[in-house]
């Protein structure tokens, strides 16, 4: 339920921290205590990885009878300045005795200008008396574990992703187990196992990506061949009745009618099947995206490469309904590359070949007709906050030398499931046989 690294305490008391920590190790739970004082700086506060943050209310003392806000306004500040944007969620329980001061705080904080990321998602009041003796001893730290747990618990959505980021990292730990397994017992010292991993490790890339292409993104080389071992482990962890019960009350809707707008949906099309980690990327890469170099877009050059006007390409072959000169300005013409991965793998000499394609808004509408064979065109994703369509015509295929390539910069990257995609339509187009017929004439 809570796995590391979980909890962040905050106190203005080192007293309180101590006992808790060493509490909470002896039940296998481990935290990260920061004493909070004036001289503290809320700048240098970085949260991370954390799913529990607890914190005393009044972290600068001036106990009950103050005004409340500012110390929810302290709380507010250093969600804003410490918690990581990919953080993910958390809760927030509150050393206070008086338990409406949560809900208050919550309003506050609700209210505030903070982002999403750093809003708990729910916050609880508990007061230090419960747990502490008059010498600031712990006496029930299980008790205050089981306060967390059951505070997690009745948020069972919540407690389902924990949950899933448990899995992954223990299907992480089996996996690294079985590469360590591969490890022969004489070799398990300083030195030989040092080379005996670098061995590996290098075999898993070359393997995954191919020789020429490791030394580009070592790490990302190691990561694809991983990935399928990982995912197995994943799989393959068995869920105990708790999970089960858990997974139960999380999932619920299913079988309902979904709230779900066409914005969420544009977002998830595009974290599943668009990489715009851009900065990782080379023109060269298969399934990387470039926009159509500005000089090919002048008329007389875009004819003369592609043998039709733009707005005839627009019209007829992307089957954009009056495609003129006021639509073609709402379309970013773009070119993706769709080598063979075998070929991309070996770095196989030769031309690259791209096929030419369109980011359309998507409220505009195709007419397919007779275009179903040769375009493409992909679910609503999101790009800069537009949301948008993907097309690519499978008749305008260009060749260029990696050369040619080099200058242009890669926007982002097909993920493999839109690009396999792409790639088998385009070889079943241009596999497609034919056949002479004759018919009755009158």
């Amino acid at each position: 339920m809570l796995p590391f690294p979980e909890i962040i305490l905050l106190d203005d008391e080192v007293e309180y921290l101590r006992p808790i920590v060493e509490g909470l190790n002896k039940l296998g739970t481990t935290c990260l205590p920061i004493h909070f004082t004036s001289e503290t700086s809320i700048e240098e506060l970085k949260f991370e990885k954390f799913r529990v943050l607890i914190s005393d209310l009044h972290l600068l003392g001036s106990g009950g009878g103050t005004d409340e806000r500012q110390h929810f306004s302290i709380i507010a500040s250093i969600l804003k300045k410490a918690v990581s944007k990919n953080n993910g969620p958390f809760i927030l329980i509150l050393w206070t005795n008086f338990p409406n001061e949560s809900d208050e705080c919550t309003k506050y904080l609700n209210n505030s200008s903070l982002p999403t990321n750093c809003l708990p998602m729910v916050t609880l009041a508990l007061g230090k008396e419960k747990f502490f003796d008059g010498n600031k001893n712990l006496i029930d730290p299980e008790g205050l574990k089981n306060e967390i747990v059951n505070t997690i618990e009745k948020q069972p959505q919540f407690a389902a992703l924990l949950n899933w980021e448990q899995r992954v990292g223990r299907a992480a730990g089996l996996t690294l187990s079985i590469i360590m397994g591969m490890i022969s017992k004489e070799n398990f010292n300083e030195n030989g196992l040092q080379s005996e991993l670098d061995n590996l490790l290098s075999v898993l890339a070359v393997e995954a990506v191919g020789k020429d292409n490791v030394g580009k993104d070592k790490l990302a080389s190691v990561n694809k061949a991983l990935h399928p071992i990982l995912f197995d482990q994943i799989n393959s962890i068995n869920s105990s009745r708790n999970e089960q019960k858990t997974w139960k009350l999380a999932v619920t809707k299913y079988s309902s009618k979904f709230n779900f707008d066409e914005s969420k949906a544009a977002f998830l099309n595009s974290k599943f099947h668009i990489s715009d980690s851009a900065e990782k990327l080379k023109s060269t890469d298969r399934g990387v995206v470039i926009s159509l170099p500005t000089s090919w877009k002048e008329k007389k050059r875009f004819k003369n490469i592609f043998g039709l006007k733009k707005e005839s390409v627009g019209l007829s072959e992307f089957a954009i309904p009056e495609f003129d000169q006021k639509n073609f300005r709402k379309v970013h013409w773009i070119m993706a590359q769709v080598q063979a991965a075998c070929d991309h793998a070996q770095r196989q000499p030769g031309p690259l070949p791209f096929i030419l394609g369109m980011e359309v808004p998507s409220d505009v509408e195709f007419n397919m007709g007779k275009k179903k064979g040769s375009l493409w065109i992909s679910p609503i994703i999101k790009k800069n906050e537009k949301k948008i369509r993907l097309a690519f015509n499978n008749r305008f295929i260009l060749n260029l030398t990696r050369d040619q390539v080099k200058k242009y910069v890669p926007i982002y990257r097909l993920r493999e499931e839109f690009l396999n995609e792409i790639i088998f339509q385009l070889h079943i187009y241009c596999a497609r046989p034919g056949y002479v017929s004759f018919r009755k004439y009158d």
